[in-house]
């Protein structure tokens, strides 16, 4: 996967989160995903082995369509056709272990945005820190504390949102380098034989020479 599809899945995530759009995962076996993923009312599962899959149709709060490696051509295309007519983003294909990571992290951004909604906007260790009365020393130290903690939470969940982009660019550049570095070993190779190659040519002129000067004699 490459980092610009990364960076496609994680806009989608955000776009997706608290949302009452259904997400719709097309190819494969819906068993190859966790169980907590399967029982998830928001995804919808095309299963391979299930033969209505051929007819089924992309349901109208669909927010996007996720497609497996391991659909038919003919079902890719009519689904592609179908998501197109509904404005439905369609992505893929990708792998089932990329998928069910964008499920998974999905289904968990809900729950967070949910535990938010309940705790009227938002529950943080900044208002908790806030929600802190009194000028005393221990109170004091509190709320220090809380807003300090709630100051490094930020900090770190801005890091993780970058984080898997950060990793993926550096696999990307390793491989970049490793291809390279192939590169040059078959240039260099190249190069060994050419010089071989022209050492031989010389030798072989060196005896041509060698000869027309005896027949000058």
């Amino acid at each position: 996967m490459t980092v610009e599809t990364r960076r496609e899945l994680q806009k989608l995530l955000s776009e997706l989160t608290g949302a009452d759009s259904l997400v719709v995962i097309v190819g494969g076996k819906a068993s190859n995903f966790r169980r907590e993923v399967r029982n998830n009312p928001r995804f919808v599962f095309f299963d391979s082995t299930d033969p209505s899959t051929q007819r089924a149709e992309v349901p109208e709060g669909a927010g996007c369509v996720l497609v497996t490696r391991f659909v038919a051509h003919k079902l890719m295309a009519r689904i592609r056709e179908e998501a197109q007519k509904k404005n439905i983003p369609v992505f893929g294909p990708l792998g089932t272990g990329v998928i069910g990571e964008f499920l998974e992290a999905l289904a968990l951004a809900d729950a967070l945005e949910k535990g938010k909604t309940r705790d009227d906007g938002k529950m943080t260790l900044h208002k908790i820190g806030e929600a802190v009365r009194g000028e005393s020393e221990p109170a004091k130290i509190v709320r220090k504390f809380y807003l300090k903690l709630g100051a490094a939470r930020d900090a770190l969940d801005e890091v993780g949102e970058d984080l898997d982009i950060y990793l993926l660019a550096v696999e990307e550049l390793l491989r970049e380098n490793a291809e390279l570095k192939e590169r040059m070993h078959a240039a260099a190779k190249t190069m060994r034989q050419m010089y071989g190659d022209l050492s031989e040519l010389a030798r072989l002129l060196q005896q041509f020479e060698e000869q027309v000067k005896k027949l000058r004699e």
